[in-house]
């Protein structure tokens, strides 16, 4: 793969992004804005989705099993570990031999995630920021992503 793309994430009721966007968690990462809490645990996969002003998780857990996944050689591969290093994202890709670099910023009204480097051979494509909201149709809150 030649170029990786940098993603914005928006949330109806995000104001202002916190001054940083992620932290470390011994068992994952949290991106977090003044909208938004997203916790990521330390084996990828989506732990919560809070809205923070009415406080209600609307993460469900069962529809995206993970943070990100990478696609190689036709096979769809979910992220293993997740972790913050450095202020920075680290996603592997378990045996798939993939890693991929990740800065989260803040931007204002919304977040960024740029992919600022994937290690390893053959990937076809890296899909980041999967989180599947449960519906309830009493609530306003929604989220976005653009690539």
């Amino acid at each position: 793969m030649d170029s990786w793309v940098t993603i914005l994430i928006a949330g109806s009721l995000v104001l202002f992004i916190a001054p940083g966007a992620t932290t470390q968690d011994s068992d994952g990462f949290t991106l977090e804005t003044d909208g938004f809490r997203w916790e990521v645990g330390a084996n990828g996969a989506n732990a919560a989705f809070i809205d923070k002003v009415s406080g209600k998780d609307f993460c469900d857990k069962a529809s995206a099993p993970s943070f990100a996944h990478v696609a190689k050689g036709g096979q769809v591969v979910h992220v293993a570990a997740a972790s913050e290093q450095d202020g920075y994202l680290a996603l592997e890709f378990g045996d798939a031999g993939v890693r991929a670099v990740i800065r989260a910023e803040s931007k204002g009204a919304y977040m960024t995630l740029e992919v600022v480097a994937v290690e390893g051979e053959g990937a076809d494509s890296l899909t980041l920021g999967q989180v599947a909201l449960a519906p309830r149709p009493d609530e306003t809150f929604t989220v976005c992503a653009l690539a």
